[in-house]
This record gives C-alpha cells, structure tokens and sequence, in this order.
C-alpha cells in the first residue's frame, strides 16, 4: 500500500518523492513521459544541445538546489558550448551567464524587471562564496 502518490516526474514531484521516501513513506511516481525531469533536461542538437523546455537550473553553492542535487547524485553538466532554448517554433542561442538573460528575447519585460529587482535585494553570488 502507498502512502503517498506522485502524479508527474519533473524536478518537483521528483524532489517531492525523494523527501518522502527519507521519511520512510512509500511512494510512487508517475510520469507521462518516457524519461524523468519534465521541462529541465537537456538534448543532443546539432553540433550543441538544446534544452528543450522553460527551465533552466541555476546550482549556488550551498543552496537547497545544490544540495538536493548531491543527495540524489544526479550529474549536472554546466553551461558550456552551443545550448539553446525553444520559445514558439525557434530555437534561440542560450544565455551562459544570469546577467545576459537581461538581453535574451527568451526572457519577457515583466521577468526581467523582476530579475532585476532581486539583484538590487541580493547581489549575484560570486566564485568563491
């Protein structure tokens, strides 16, 4: 018998179901599609890859992403080489730092005005910190 049933297998259900289970609850996933990870994964595409969804991960040192990671052990590569992103039916060029998402049209007004808003609270961390 379950004790808990997780319906999607994307970075959310998947953290969820992780969490579950160090507390010793029963659970299962399941997901639609034949791979885990929802919208965050990444493809081979053409002589780069293509991160075929919204999401892109930002891994800080010693944030709750960064340690989910390391508890579930999944590889993350970083971003480097030719990656892009789809929006509609392009394929455009994905920005390799936080600050060039302020001129990508990926990115709308409205969230980079947000983007923005969070950098004046908290500045970007840097190497090292």
């Amino acid at each position: 018998m379950l004790d808990a049933l997780i319906i999607g297998g994307g970075v959310s259900g998947l953290a969820a179901a992780h969490f579950l289970q160090a507390r010793g609850q029963r659970v299962e996933v399941w997901e639609a599609s034949a791979e885990p990870g929802g919208w965050a994964r990444t493809e081979p595409w053409g002589d780069g890859l293509l991160e075929p969804g919204a999401q892109v991960l930002f891994r800080a040192p010693g944030s709750a992403l960064d340690r989910l990671l390391d508890d579930l052990d999944l590889p993350v590569e970083p971003l480097v080489g030719k990656r892009w992103m789809t929006k509609g039916d392009q394929a455009l060029p994905l920005p390799g730092r936080t600050t060039e998402w302020m001129t990508s049209p990926l990115l709308p007004l409205a969230a980079r005005v947000r983007v923005a808003s969070g950098f004046l609270r908290n500045p970007p961390i840097q190497p090292g910190e």
